[in-house]
């Protein structure tokens, strides 16, 4: 147990994000935009409510994103790191 913890410990300080793709939730929405800004954050609309989040500076963004046009975004955390039209507006 000692040695996974060492391990675990070297990993944060030498990769946090390592750390940060292992322990955080992975999220697949489907959703309409309500606001994007290039490489800064995305909202969509579903039926859950508003969701927004940062895009990943490494992020993969798949057709032209504008308000109103359908989504699926997925994250890590609230962090999009691929995002994809997936038809116009409604």
């Amino acid at each position: 147990m000692k040695k996974a913890m060492a391990a675990i410990i070297i990993v944060a300080i030498i990769a946090p994000s390592v750390v940060l793709a292992l322990t955080a939730e992975k999220v697949s929405l489907d959703g309409t935009v309500v606001s994007y800004l290039p490489g800064e954050s995305i909202t969509i609309e579903n039926q859950d409510g508003t969701h927004t989040f940062s895009i990943a500076k490494d992020a993969k963004v798949i057709g032209e994103i504008t308000k109103g046009v359908s989504v699926v975004v997925n994250a890590i955390g609230n962090s999009a790191v691929y995002v994809a039209v997936l038809g116009g507006e409604d």
